[in-house]
């Protein structure tokens, strides 16, 4: 496979004919992703997020969020902000939220028709809430993306679940709860650790403001759940000593029950 190069990542990751092989190559990268490299395929990548899902197939949507939630953890252990600022900057988050993509176009199904896939792939989306985000201070990338903090909270309220009047039931959300849940013991569709805390992320999304789907959550032991979490990623000592994914895994769970609780 041909080695990526920062001058040319993006050109490769927007062409039709070359993106397939330029997502591979990321994927098959030696870790840390270069930092010049990450910040060069970032702007690419979020650009993907947005795209018709004539263009990005559901397999390539999953290993697209991926892929930014690895090039943000790896960045999270110098300095998050240029990458971020790079996938999301320029209006593109904004486009991310307003897309036709094949997810969003999947939550305006009816709710049966939903599936695990789907679950994941909403997984896959929301894995980019990286440490970097959650547990720093987040003020740096978002100014580096072009957005305060009032920017931010705006546009996270434009999203699908959270608004009354592009989903006014809870038919939708309470299927995207169940089988996120299910997610998280699936041998069919078994999350990638950078996931895990997207299906956390899914859970809040399709929670706040919806207290019918917050006692569905509580009637399937999502506290429970957050607990065993944090026994499998260890004492708290170790989410630190350990980096990036286990502190954002522990952090956002702990984040979910509670308010899920309350």
């Amino acid at each position: 496979m041909a080695a990526l190069d920062a001058a040319t990542v993006a050109q490769q990751l927007r062409g039709a004919d070359t993106r397939a092989t330029a997502l591979d190559a990321l994927d098959a990268h030696a870790l840390p992703i270069p930092v010049d490299l990450a910040v060069a395929a970032a702007p690419a990548l979020g650009e993907l997020l947005a795209l018709d899902a004539a263009e990005v197939d559901q397999e390539q949507f999953d290993q697209v969020g991926l892929l930014l939630a690895r090039l943000l953890t790896e960045a999270a252990a110098d300095d998050v902000a240029p990458v971020f600022g790079a996938a999301f900057g320029g209006g593109r988050y904004a486009a991310i939220l307003r897309a036709e993509n094949v997810l969003f176009r999947a939550l305006r199904r009816p709710a049966a028709e939903l599936t695990l896939a789907d679950a994941r792939s909403y997984a896959c989306y929301q894995a980019h809430m990286s440490p970097a985000v959650c547990c720093r201070d987040c003020t740096r990338p978002l100014a580096a993306a072009g957005l305060s903090a009032k920017d931010w909270f705006g546009l996270l309220m434009i999203k699908a679940c959270r608004d009354r009047k592009q989903m006014p039931l809870d038919d939708v959300p309470r299927r995207v709860l169940q089988l996120t849940l299910e997610l998280f013991t699936s041998d069919e569709l078994r999350l990638p650790e950078l996931a895990v805390v997207g299906a956390w992320t899914c859970i809040e999304d399709f929670t706040v403001g919806r207290p019918a789907v917050g006692r569905m959550a509580l009637e399937n032991d999502i506290c429970g759940l957050a607990a065993a979490h944090l026994r499998e990623i260890g004492s708290a000592a170790d989410w630190v000593v350990s980096g990036a994914p286990r502190l954002t895994r522990a952090v956002v769970s702990l984040y979910v029950s509670a308010a899920d609780a309350n």
